[in-house]
């Protein structure tokens, strides 16, 4: 699975594929659905010749143990990407994504 953490700063690359992204500012305690759409995007499309269509149900919960399950198409294929959310230590949010 690639670990993901969102923290305020804005979204940048480090080491092991982690990015680093902001808490909403319009909800307390929740990370934007675009932006993990674009987590995704970043992560997985690299994967692929051709990446279409991301789309996430909702904002993902900050809380340990929430779930989400997006969608992703790939090369004229459609994929589930499972997120789960592994630890909240103030703003900063680590989830695992796992395409099924």
């Amino acid at each position: 699975m690639a670990s993901q953490v969102l923290h305020r700063s804005g979204i940048r690359v480090g080491l092991a594929a982690a990015a680093l992204l902001a808490l909403s500012a319009c909800g307390a305690g929740v990370v934007e659905q675009k932006d993990v759409e674009g987590q995704i995007k970043d992560k997985f499309g690299g994967e692929f010749d051709k990446i279409g269509k991301i789309s996430c149900p909702e904002d993902l919960t900050a809380e340990v143990d929430s779930t989400m399950t997006c969608s992703m198409s790939g090369d004229g294929t459609d994929y589930k990407v499972e997120i789960k959310v592994t630890s909240v230590k103030g703003d900063d949010v680590l989830f695992d994504m796992e395409v099924k």
